[in-house]
């Protein structure tokens, strides 16, 4: 009878053993899968950010060509010189150009005709949905409608 006992203590023994070898195993495979998904989404999530920013880089990149565009289109075909262009800056989808002009009527009808050739015709020579914000050398913008300002 106490083999019987003691075999039977033998196996529970060992049936036990193995339970508690296979626990340990499955826990430590466990982590491993657990640390290599932690590990996959950080890098998926880094990849993302980095998409992210390049196209934020991209958008700003393609805003600041199509600035230097606009004041080299300027310069070559002489509306630079001719409205005494100071400076031309990108303002909300839109730009703001601060020239020398007086102010008074006829600056704004320069002015219209300046937004014309900018904004008109078949191939404009800059992509501007929110319009042309035109200073000259008072207070008030010289732009309108022509300019895509206002109602």
């Amino acid at each position: 009878m106490g083999f019987i006992v003691s075999s039977v203590a033998g196996r529970v023994f060992g049936i036990i053993i193995s339970i508690a070898i296979g626990g340990v195993i499955l826990l430590v495979t466990r982590g491993d899968v657990e640390q290599e998904k932690s590990s996959e989404q950080i890098a998926r999530e880094q990849a993302e950010k980095a998409t992210t920013v390049l196209g934020d880089d991209a958008d700003s990149i393609a805003a600041g060509v199509e600035l230097a565009d606009l004041r080299t289109n300027l310069k070559v075909i002489g509306e630079w010189q001719r409205y005494g262009i100071k400076r031309v800056e990108p303002n909300n989808g839109g730009y703001t150009i601060e020239t020398a002009l007086p102010p008074g009527q006829a600056s704004i009808r320069k002015v219209a005709r300046l937004c014309e050739r900018i904004l008109g015709g078949d191939s404009p020579l800059v992509d501007a949905p929110a319009g042309l914000l035109v200073f000259g050398t008072g207070p008030e913008p010289l732009s309108g409608k022509s300019c895509g300002q206002g109602p």
